[in-house]
């Protein structure tokens, strides 16, 4: 599917007002390729809802241009009124960024990092179908071959093809 599709769906969480996607050229992809924040609450009958913007790094490929569009895309199906690892003040997005650089290498997970990588696996998850994978696995289907097919970078056909892509997406579903 195309991102447009993933961001049209993303649109309609009852939650959401607004999703708008910006590249960013100065932001170094080798850093951080992408980043969402929530901002501009607006409560009507008591319900919340909030514009999100997504940051991608200048000069990705088109496949990680649209893997890292649509993992961000992810964060906007978390209930706001359940996370905790909101970033849609100043203060939480450079809290998150501290956090997330600080803590490169320690082997530590912040709630952020956490649901950064929820984020990601979902993505796999929602651009592959289940029996989609199993017929990848079943056939020995070579990771090069998958990314070509699904339009994703090889890191990430190599992340759906793992044994590790099970563990998380039945921790999600948990």
């Amino acid at each position: 599917m195309s991102r447009q599709w993933y961001l049209d769906d993303a649109s309609r969480v009852h939650w959401v007002r607004e999703i708008t996607i910006k590249v960013e050229p100065d932001l170094d992809k080798s850093v951080l390729a992408g980043f969402i924040f929530r901002s501009a609450r607006v409560q009507h009958g008591g319900l919340s809802k909030y514009d999100y913007t997504i940051i991608l790094a200048g000069n990705l490929s088109e496949q990680a241009e649209r893997f890292v569009s649509i993992k961000e895309l992810m964060h906007c199906y978390f209930d706001p009124d359940k996370v905790e690892y909101a970033t849609d003040t100043a203060v939480a997005l450079e809290n998150h960024m501290r956090q997330m650089f600080d803590e490169s290498g320690s082997g530590k997970r912040s709630l952020h990092v956490q649901a950064d990588g929820m984020a990601l696996w979902m993505a796999l998850g929602v651009i592959c179908p289940a029996h989609i994978r199993d017929a990848y696995l079943a056939s020995a289907k070579s990771a090069p071959a998958v990314a070509d097919e699904l339009n994703i970078p090889i890191k990430q056909a190599q992340n759906l093809l793992s044994d590790r892509f099970d563990i998380e997406i039945s921790q999600i579903l948990n």
